[in-house]
């Protein structure tokens, strides 16, 4: 060929054979083989000609949020459910399901009261908040408390809090354990002689 290869070495032909085969050097000039379908040419010290065929590295790995999956070039709006705007404030207004309190639900919820009711408690673990608001129509109920749990400000008589019609009670919860004394409570009632001060409602978020 005219010129050869190496910028003026007359006569020098390509070493290379095959379709797809690439001229590399090491103290002279020697082929590069073409590697198999979907190999990519890789710099590899360890092979003479300091070239060499592989499969391509791992692509893009979509990464998730808890069971969210995070598209590539993609706005996410939702996560399991809750909008981003939910995640600056909690979720509000969640119907309390039972009689069950769950840490594991969501941090404010209501329930309305259509009958005497006792308290329990699920999923307890040191930090959880929780505020459960109560409602009554035209007749009044009560909602039995735990005796194991620490109240702040106003503690129910006999573990007893009496709901009047048409009321609304509010019943903060913070846990800091796992146990039935590790939660601490206070609640707030409304239409009551004997209401809590407001000056005393610890307000979470």
């Amino acid at each position: 060929m005219s010129g050869g290869m190496g910028g003026g070495e007359a006569g020098v032909d390509p070493p290379t054979t095959t379709k797809g085969d690439l001229s590399g050097f090491d103290t002279t000039f020697d082929r590069v083989p073409i590697g198999a379908d979907t190999q990519v040419l890789t710099a590899d010290s360890t092979q003479a000609l300091g070239l060499g065929w592989s499969a391509p590295a791992a692509g893009y790995t979509q990464p998730t949020l808890g069971t969210t999956v995070i598209p590539s070039n993609t706005t996410v709006t939702t996560l399991n459910g809750l909008t981003l705007t939910d995640l600056k404030r909690r979720v509000f207004d969640i119907t309390l399901t039972g009689v069950d309190i769950d840490f594991n639900e969501e941090d404010m919820q209501t329930y309305s009261l259509l009958s005497n009711i006792t308290l329990t408690t699920a999923n307890k673990a040191a930090g959880a908040n929780k505020k459960v608001r109560f409602n009554t129509g035209a007749t009044g109920y009560n909602v039995n408390t735990s005796s194991s749990w620490k109240w702040m400000g106003a503690n129910p008589s006999g573990n007893i809090i009496s709901v009047p019609a048409n009321s609304m009670l509010i019943i903060d919860f913070t846990v800091y354990g796992a146990n039935e004394t590790d939660v601490f409570a206070q609640y707030y009632l409304q239409n009551s002689s004997s209401e809590t001060p407001l000056w005393k409602i610890i307000a979470y978020g």
